[in-house]
């Protein structure tokens, strides 16, 4: 971490509506805006809510309606419910910890649910060897 080291950041502009949030989103990505209406309409937002035990954000639940799942960059995916197939989002709860889900998921173990492969490849992040102080 640099600077203030609480571990928490805070967006220059704070966007209370979801127009504002998406109008941004858009204005960042070029060719997304030829995109919008892809999405298949109107999710039952309760149903996928009471499946996951908490609330979704608007400008979440608006990117959801306004356009098809995205992936930004290769690595950035925004997978969102299909309405009439809330109660079987691509969401779950692996009962382990987070290295245990990392092992299972390259190794095989864990039915990936949807997510992409992930290649047993590894390489350090920042050029240290693990030993150094």
């Amino acid at each position: 971490m640099n600077g203030d080291e609480t571990g928490v950041q805070a967006p220059v502009v704070r966007w209370g509506d979801p127009y504002e949030a998406l109008a941004a989103l858009e204005g960042a990505v070029p060719g997304l805006l030829a995109l919008r209406g892809g999405a298949a309409g109107r999710v039952d937002w309760a149903v996928v809510e009471r499946g996951l035990g908490t609330a979704l954000p608007g400008d979440f639940k608006l990117l959801a309606e306004s356009y098809p799942p995205l992936l930004f960059g290769d690595y950035l995916s925004f997978w969102t419910p299909r309405p009439g197939a809330e109660e079987a989002w691509d969401w779950w709860h692996y009962d382990a910890g987070a290295v245990q889900f990392t092992a299972d998921l390259i190794s095989g173990a864990l039915q990936p649910w949807g997510l992409p492969p992930v290649r047993p490849e590894v390489v350090a992040v920042g050029g240290g060897t693990g030993g150094e102080a």
